[in-house]
C-alpha cells in the first residue's frame, strides 16, 4: 500500500487512510475517520464550488462523470474569477468589463478544453496567462480590444487547435509568431488592423505537405484561415496570400477569398484575385549539373544560379537540411540575379550525396539538387617480370569507368603530351605517376574553367574516351562542358601539392588602357614554387578566361579587352577557388572621342572626293 506523501494522487491517499482504519486501535481509528470526513467534505466543496456571478452546470452521464460547463456573464464582473470548479471542461466568460487576463489565471483548471472569452473588454494578456492548460483545444477571444497577442503563450497549450482573434485591434503579427502556429487548424484574424504578414506566415503549415495520405477515403488535414476585413498593403510580403486566393489549395483554405487591397493607391479597392504585383517574382533556381562523379580526395565546385524579385537569397544544405561546412561564394551581378559557388575540397565518401541549393525571397522559394558521387577504389597491377621493362619506359594509367578503379600497366610509349581516359582518378595514384602535366577541367558550364599545372605542353583530356578538350598554358578561353556530359568529371585533381597558405592582398589596377589593364597585388605566406592563377571575364558573364601568373612577379597584364567594358578579375593560388577579397571589378577606357571624329572626317572627305572629282573632270571635258 502506497503511503500518502506530497504528490501522491488523492485516490491513493484515501485508500491508504481506509487501510489504516482497520489496523489502528479503535480510538485512533475513530479520530482518523473524523479527519477523513472533514477532508472529504472540503474536497466536495472545492469540487462543486461555483462563483456567485457564474452558473455551473454538469452535463453528461448520471454518475457525475460528465463535463462541467461554467458560464460567467455578469455585466459587473471586472476580473477573472479564481474559485471555479477544478473539473471545469468548458468555461465561457462573456459580455463583462474584464480588461486584463493575469498570469496563471487558469492554472488549476487542468481539465479545461474550451475557453471562450468573447465580447469582453480585454486589452492585455500576460504571456503566462494560459499556463498549465495542456488539454485546451479551443480559445476564443473575439470581440475584445487586443492590440497584440502573446504568441509565445501557445507553447503552454500543445493541443490547441482553434484560435479566434476576430474583431480586435491587432496591428501586426511578428516574425517569431510563425513557429508557434503549426498545431492550429483554425486561425481567425479577420476584422483587425493588419496591413501585412510575415513572409513565412504560410510556412507554419508547410509540414502538412510532407504528411502521407491517410487513406483514399480520408480527406487531408485542412487549415482554415480568416484574414478578410483588414487594410492590406498589397506587396511582395503578402504575395503568397494573394496567390492563395487565386487557386484552390486542398491544405489551406481561406474563410473569405474575396479580400481587397487598401494600399498602394493604384491597387486600392482591387480584389486579391485580380491584383497583379509589380516586380514580384518567385525565385527560379537551377544548377550547372544535376549529377557529378568525382575522385576520392579531389576538389569539386558546385554552382547554382537563381533569378527572382526581390533578389533571392541562396543557401546550401545537405539532404537532411544540415548546413554545408565548406567555402561558399555568392555574387549578385545585377538586380534580380544571384549565383553561388560552393567549394568541396578533399572530398571523402561522407561528402557523397545530395546538395540542395535553396533560393528564397518575399515571393516564395524554390530549390535544386546536385548529386555528388565519390569513387576511387585503387588497385595497382604490376607485371611479374619487372626485369623486362626497358629503361625510360613510363607506365600508362587507365581507369576502368565501370568500377572507378585505377590500373597501372607497363608501356613503352612516351611523348611530350599525355592523354588520359578518365572516369574517376585517385589523387594518390596520380601523385605516384611520373607524368607531371595534368589538367583539371570543369564540368559545370556556368564556370567553364580549366587549370594547367607545371606544364608547357598542351594537354588533351578525354572525359568520355571520345571527346578531347585542349587546354593551353598561357591563357586561353575554355570551352564550356557539353550539356549531355554534365557531371561526368569533377573539378580539380591532386596531381601535385598546392600552396594553400598563400594569401593575396591589396589587389589593384595600376595601368589601364582601352584594350588592356595591368593588375598588381601583394602575396603573403608564399614560396618560390607556388603558382598563381588569374581568372577574369566580362562583368555578369559566366565564361571565365584563365591566365597563369609568374610566381616571381606580383603583377600581370590582361590584353585583348574590349574598350569601355566592365570586367571582373580574381587572383588566387593554383587549385584554390578565389575568395571575395581576391577579386576586383574594373572598366577599360572608352574609345577616344577625338579619334572617332577624325576617322569620321576622313571617311566623309574620301566619299566627297570620290563623287566630286569625276564631276569636275566631266565638266572640264565639256568645256
Amino acid at each position: 500500500m502506497t503511503a500518502c506523501i506530497p504528490g501522491t494522487p488523492v485516490s491513493e491517499c484515501l485508500g491508504f487512510s481506509f487501510y489504516l482504519l482497520f489496523k489502528l486501535p479503535l480510538e485512533e481509528a475513530m479520530l482518523l475517520f473524523a479527519h477523513l470526513c472533514i477532508v472529504l467534505s472540503f474536497l466536495e466543496v472545492v469540487r462543486c464550488s461555483c462563483p456567485s456571478q457564474c452558473t455551473c452546470d454538469l452535463r453528461g452521464r448520471d454518475d457525475d462523470s460528465g463535463s462541467r460547463l461554467v458560464l460567467c456573464n455578469d455585466l459587473d464582473m471586472n476580473q477573472v474569477p479564481m474559485n471555479l470548479p477544478v473539473d471545469t471542461s468548458k468555461l465561457r466568460i462573456e459580455k463583462t468589463v474584464i480588461r486584463t487576463i493575469p498570469a496563471e489565471a487558469f492554472y488549476y483548471l487542468v481539465e479545461l478544453q474550451y475557453l471562450w472569452m468573447a465580447y469582453n473588454s480585454v486589452a492585455s494578456i500576460d504571456p503566462s496567462s494560459f499556463y498549465n492548460l495542456k488539454q485546451l483545444h479551443e480559445l476564443r477571444l473575439d470581440g475584445n480590444s487586443l492590440a497584440n497577442f502573446p504568441w509565445v503563450s501557445l507553447r503552454d497549450m500543445p493541443y490547441l487547435r482553434t484560435l479566434d482573434l476576430h474583431n480586435n485591434r491587432i496591428t501586426s503579427v511578428p516574425n517569431e509568431a510563425v513557429r508557434y502556429l503549426k498545431n492550429l487548424t483554425y486561425l481567425d484574424l479577420s476584422s483587425n488592423r493588419l496591413t501585412t504578414l510575415p513572409p513565412d506566415f504560410l510556412e507554419s503549415w508547410s509540414h502538412l505537405a510532407t504528411i502521407p495520405s491517410r487513406g483514399p477515403d480520408l480527406l487531408p488535414r485542412r487549415i482554415i484561415l480568416g484574414l478578410q476585413d483588414n487594410p492590406w498593403f498589397c506587396d511582395c510580403h503578402i504575395s503568397k496570400i494573394i496567390e492563395l486566393s487565386k487557386v484552390a489549395d486542398p491544405t489551406i483554405v481561406l474563410l473569405d477569398p474575396m479580400m481587397v487591397c487598401s494600399d498602394p493607391e493604384h491597387l486600392s479597392g482591387i480584389l486579391f484575385q485580380k491584383a497583379e504585383l509589380e516586380q514580384c517574382l518567385k525565385p527560379s533556381v537551377m544548377t550547372s549539373a544535376t549529377k557529378i562523379m568525382s575522385a576520392l580526395g579531389s576538389n569539386v565546385l558546385l554552382r547554382c544560379d537563381a533569378t527572382g524579385y526581390p533578389t533571392p537569397r541562396l543557401t546550401w544544405t545537405r539532404s537532411d537540411s544540415s548546413p554545408v561546412n565548406y567555402t561558399v561564394i555568392q555574387e549578385s551581378p545585377e538586380e534580380g540575379v544571384r549565383w553561388s559557388i560552393i567549394s568541396l575540397t578533399g572530398i571523402s565518401y561522407k561528402d557523397a550525396g545530395d546538395y540542395k541549393c535553396k533560393a528564397k525571397n518575399l515571393a516564395g522559394k524554390s530549390e535544386a539538387v546536385v548529386t555528388v558521387t565519390v569513387v576511387g577504389t585503387v588497385t595497382t597491377t604490376i607485371a611479374s617480370d619487372t626485369s623486362e621493362r626497358r629503361t625510360g619506359d613510363q607506365p600508362e594509367e587507365e581507369v576502368q569507368p565501370e568500377f572507378g578503379r585505377l590500373t597501372s600497366t607497363p608501356s613503352s610509349s612516351s611523348s611530350s603530351s599525355s592523354s588520359f581516359s578518365i572516369s574517376a582518378l585517385s589523387p594518390a595514384s596520380v601523385a605516384s605517376s611520373s607524368l607531371s602535366p595534368v589538367s583539371i577541367v570543369s564540368t559545370t558550364p556556368g564556370i567553364s574553367a580549366s587549370i594547367t599545372r607545371a606544364s608547357r605542353q598542351p594537354l588533351q583530356l578525354r572525359p568520355d574516351g571520345k571527346r578531347k578538350v585542349k587546354v593551353e598554358k598561357w591563357g586561353s578561353k575554355l570551352p564550356p562542358a557539353s550539356d549531355n556530359k554534365k557531371g561526368e568529371l569533377a573539378l580539380l585533381d591532386q596531381a601535385m601539392p598546392l600552396e594553400t597558405n598563400a594569401t593575396i592582398e591589396d589587389l589593384r589596377v595600376v595601368i589601364e588602357t582601352k584594350e588592356s589593364v595591368t593588375l598588381t597585388w601583394n602575396t603573403i605566406n608564399t614560396t618560390h614554387s607556388s603558382g598563381l592563377t588569374v581568372l577574369y571575364s566580362k562583368y555578369g558573364e559566366k565564361d571565365l578566361l584563365l591566365l597563369n601568373a609568374d610566381p616571381n612577379k606580383n603583377q600581370v597584364t590582361l590584353d585583348g579587352l574590349e574598350p569601355g567594358r566592365q570586367y571582373v578579375a580574381c587572383v588566387c593560388p593554383k587549385g584554390v577557388p578565389p575568395q571575395k577579397d581576391q577579386c576586383i571589378t574594373f572598366s577599360t577606357d572608352n574609345v577616344d572621342e577625338g579619334d572617332s571624329q577624325w576617322s569620321f572626317l576622313i571617311v566623309v572627305t574620301s566619299t566627297a572626293c570620290v563623287i566630286v572629282l569625276p564631276l569636275i573632270c566631266f565638266l572640264l571635258y565639256k568645256v
